[in-house]
């Protein structure tokens, strides 16, 4: 291994010289207190030099002590700390005018959720940083007298007020890991306790709003290794409806319950909500590609009777169709939508107008209609926000919960004497079944090239995926968190081309292998490059994304031997 003078000695040689000499920095520098690895050459692209420094800190010098990373989710509490440390460094480096002046690291933003990220790496004998810098020019030719400033005074103090134990608030640390895993540990018993979700006391759906007061009774205690004790209102299995008009907080409530499949950092107000991990909200999303769905579950779908159903720009309330369908299909054990982000005919047509045609078959199902099927028949939960449309759940809804003024009340025994039967009768189309294999895909129309080049994938925002010819728009996927979520979406759908759609698989064994490969070979896997702007998504946002890709297409049955 070289040590710093070379790397210095190699930098002034290159001042001055074309950009592409920056590749002469190519290897692993030791800096003393840390290594830092430049594995490839910088891309050099429209007059920009970016490269990844992989910065390396041994555990005799980072000093993390070993409980912080002794369970995968104190691992990754730990790593999301830093990352999260590592981000502030540098802007406080940028703002005091001390440093990166005219480079500049590009970390990927960090949101209020505790993911899996590749930007840091924590392990029992060192601490590793995937950082992405842009290197300087002056006139298109290498400037070293800059470059020399962030790789010798710049990154050390990056290094020490983010990834040396003894800089950081060592008490700040502890709390963070220990509510993450006290999180996850709540989220792990509530299957067991009949659960979809938990409110703890003190949450707040809405960070800029107080947090919501819970009935004084009938609250679900958890214990938990930590805090002791975890205690609030817990949303069961089967239908829960939560009334509220407008102003009342319920989207904000029915959102976090939503992303309670994600821990959330202290202070967000979120931090207090946990739900199952196969939580799923589905929203209209008009617009969006379907292909083969069957969608006879909920009658013709707006008069249209292909069966299976695609459309280049499906309508709204076939497009939620479509998306109850394709989260059924992936696994989900509990669906989440309200009636804000819902088409209203979709959510709640008034079944009651059945009964002035009793003897025909129905051509249209809505929600109410399929609830109580969907919840008995295939045990997958449902929770359901609504106000002008609550009345049509009232019947079929095994809680329901008020929430007026910031407080929620358990108003269901109240709520039964207002209810009304569902009037419909005779046999209704049949519900999907998880275990059916239907909807193969063509491994061609999984293509990310574009010209030339092999593969072209990128995330020009949160809610876009760039992928080859195609731009998906993911913005109908409200649990799409990170736009590195979306990155390793695009790599991940790339990956299976290559290494499992060799010949045709099911969406739902496609999704059971990705799933393997990221738990077993992590984020890393997804490039010959490391990468710091990576972070892992659920198997739902995975599926979403590639229902939503225009160039994918199935077959109905399973192709021919």
């Amino acid at each position: 291994m070289k040590d710093k003078r070379e790397f210095l000695s190699v930098l002034r040689a290159i001042h001055g010289l074309p950009a592409v000499e920056y590749s002469r920095l190519v290897g692993d520098y030791d800096f003393a207190r840390f290594v830092i690895h430049l594995r490839r050459a910088p891309t050099v692209l429209r007059g920009e030099v970016e490269g990844v420094v992989v910065v390396h800190v041994p555990q005799i010098i980072a000093g993390f002590p070993a409980h912080l990373m002794s369970t995968p989710m104190r691992r990754t509490a730990l790593e999301d700390y830093l990352g999260r440390r590592l981000a502030d460094a540098v802007t406080r480096r940028r703002s005091t005018g001390a440093g990166l002046a005219a480079p500049a690291i590009l970390l990927p933003p960090i949101g209020r959720q505790v993911l899996p990220r590749s930007l840091i790496l924590a392990a029992p004998d060192y601490v590793e940083a995937r950082i992405t810098v842009r290197l300087p020019l002056r006139d298109g030719m290498v400037d070293s007298d800059v470059a020399e400033r962030v790789f010798f005074y710049d990154l050390p103090v990056i290094v020490n007020d983010a990834l040396i134990h003894c800089y950081l608030d060592g008490e700040d640390l502890n709390a963070f890991v220990n509510l993450m895993e006290d999180a996850e540990q709540a989220r792990r018993q509530l299957i067991r306790r009949g659960l979809v979700a938990l409110i703890g006391e003190g949450a707040r759906p809405d960070p800029a709003a107080p947090p919501l007061r819970l009935p004084s009774s009938g609250l679900t205690e958890m214990d938990v290794p930590n805090s002791g004790t975890l205690r609030g209102l817990g949303v069961p299995t089967g239908i829960t409806l939560i009334i509220g008009d407008p102003h009342s907080g319920r989207q904000a409530l029915v959102s976090a319950i939503a992303e309670g499949a994600f821990n959330h950092i202290p202070g967000d107000g979120r931090e207090r909500i946990v739900a199952i991990p196969d939580v799923v909200r589905v929203d209209a999303d008009p617009g969006r590609p379907v292909r083969h769905v069957d969608l006879s579950p909920f009658g013709d779908g707006v008069g249209t009777r292909a069966s299976p159903f695609s459309s280049d720009h499906a309508a709204p309330a076939e497009s939620q169709m479509a998306g109850v369908i394709e989260a059924i299909l992936a696994g989900a054990q509990a669906l989440v939508v309200d009636e804000a982000s819902s088409d209203p005919a979709f959510l709640a047509g008034d079944v009651r107008l059945g009964g002035l045609r009793p003897t025909a078959a129905p051509t249209f199902l809505s929600l109410a209609n399929r609830a109580r099927e969907i919840a008995n028949d295939l045990r997958v939960s449902l929770v359901i926000g609504a106000f002008a449309h609550a009345r049509e759940f009232l019947g079929i809804a095994d809680t329901v919960l008020f929430l007026e003024n910031g407080e929620i009340r358990d108003v269901t025994s109240d709520a039964r004497t207002l209810g009304r039967d569902n009037p419909m009768s005779g046999s209704l189309p049949p519900l999907p079944s998880v275990t059916e294999k239907t909807r193969w895909i063509i491994p061609s129309s999984i293509d990310p090239s574009l010209g030339a080049e092999e593969a072209v994938i990128s995330a020009p925002d949160p809610h876009t995926l760039q992928f080859g010819r195609y731009r998906v728009d993911l913005s109908g996927v409200p649990q799409l968190v990170d736009i590195a979520q979306v990155n390793a979406i695009g790599l991940l759908l790339y990956h299976a081309r290559l290494r499992h759609l060799d010949e045709p698989k099911t969406v739902a064994e496609l999704l059971d292998l990705l799933e393997e490969d990221l738990a077993t070979e992590g984020l890393d896997m997804l490039s010959r490059d490391l990468r710091g702007d990576l972070a892992r998504p659920r198997r739902y946002e995975i599926a979403a994304a590639l229902n939503r890709l225009p160039s994918l297409r199935l077959l109905r049955e399973p192709p021919s031997a």
